[in-house]
């Protein structure tokens, strides 16, 4: 076991202290004491230094008789920022900065002129996150870190992004070049991932509870995030929960592996269009959006052939969610990107085939819901990446 030294012990104790009140709940020293099992003088000496920092705040008053009332200690939200980046869009790049509660403070969305490389891309998110600060008028000495998202798999044994759908990212170095631009600690990880984080952490601040996700996201590929232990679950090398080529799906489509059957074929936005048109031609990305706005009317409208290919992906994703039920027994599964215009319809026939390939769905059955604003909930979780690695 490593030798912590005092110094890590103190930052721990005020890392705890600030994620005791960062629910929005104002606590009492002694209560927050108690809560996380350390002295009232250790708590109390802690507290008045989050508070001379100004992350903290406590509100004190009399009662009646002239006493004083113990002091309630609270957050001060916007007293530390975190710049989240999504550069998972060829186009463009969106930069968001969050509060220390999660919450946006403001974005940005800038164009990426076609042609330009890397460097030039990295460049277009540092001059944006600038514009963040300015126009929130905060100082960048009062910023954690840099969250991003990545198009790709963060390889974490040399630091990585491989797997891209973006080609310039591909086997770059992208966290060293974005904390070299920044001068921040910069953490990296795929959408599926850090949807997962966001959507566990908001679980654990409203409830008080950890509880374990499954966050299933389906766009133009197909991803899977894991939880555990209120951290993401990626293995040692980063490649847990890749889901993509399991050979869940039908023979009917060749997948860019060079094999056939693979899930995301099917359950991606590539593999409805396949599916409605009756075509194995993979469609232009450039018509996916226009396709997209007219089978969501489709299906929404009740459209025979919509509603067949909602029941055929529906009965598919709830095979995918059986197998994930069955190997990491999450307490809620998500279904989030595109597809949360049509979960709804879906959700029957994913049921019923989830529940009956569940060996223990008599004793637990997690529940299955739509993700619902993925966009915001990325942003979260960039946040709560560079949250979890902060040390006050």
């Amino acid at each position: 076991m490593a030798v912590v030294n005092t110094a890590d012990i103190r930052s721990m104790n005020k890392k705890n202290i600030i994620q005791a009140v960062r629910s929005g709940q104002p606590a009492t020293k002694k209560a927050i004491a108690d809560g996380l099992g350390l002295s009232f003088a250790t708590v109390s000496n802690l507290c008045n230094q989050l508070i001379e920092e100004g992350i903290l705040k406590i509100a004190s008053s009399e009662n009646s008789s002239g006493g004083r009332i113990p002091g309630l200690i609270s957050l001060e939200p916007g007293s530390r920022g975190s710049l989240c980046l999504d550069l998972n869009q060829p186009e463009h790049v969106n930069a968001s900065l969050l509060n220390l509660q999660n919450e946006t403070l403001d974005s940005v969305t800038a164009a990426i002129p076609s042609g330009q490389g890397l460097t030039e891309r990295l460049q277009v998110c540092y001059e944006v996150a600038m514009q963040l600060l300015d126009r929130q008028q905060m100082s960048y000495e009062h910023l954690l870190g840099v969250g991003a998202a990545i198009p790709g798999i963060f390889y974490k044994k040399n630091n990585t992004v491989i797997n891209s759908t973006i080609p310039i990212f591909e086997n770059q170095p992208v966290k060293k070049l974005l904390e070299d631009r920044f001068q921040l600690p910069v953490y990296l990880e795929n959408e599926s991932n850090i949807l997962a984080l966001a959507t566990s952490t908001r679980l654990q601040l409203n409830s008080g509870e950890r509880q374990e996700v499954a966050y299933i996201y389906i766009a133009e590929g197909l991803g899977v995030g894991i939880t555990h232990q209120g951290a993401i679950f990626g293995g040692n090398r980063g490649f847990g929960g890749e889901v993509s080529h399991m050979p869940l799906g039908s023979n009917r489509y060749s997948c860019y592996c060079g094999q056939e059957g693979c899930v995301e074929t099917e359950l991606s936005l590539f593999g409805f269009w396949k599916s409605y048109s009756g075509t194995a031609v993979q469609a232009p990305s450039d018509s996916l959006a226009s396709f997209w706005k007219e089978f969501v009317e489709a299906a929404q409208s009740g459209e025979e052939r919509a509603r067949q290919v909602l029941g055929d992906k529906g009965r598919l994703l709830g095979k995918l969610i059986s197998v994930i039920t069955n190997l990491f027994d999450p307490d809620e599964v998500y279904v989030g990107g595109m597809v949360e215009p049509i979960f709804p319809f879906m959700y029957p026939y994913l049921l019923e085939e989830a529940t009956s390939r569940v060996i223990t769905k008599d004793f637990y059955f997690p529940a299955i819901k739509s993700g619902g604003d993925y966009e915001e909930t990325m942003h979260q979780g960039c946040a709560e990446m560079v949250f979890k690695f902060w040390s006050p």
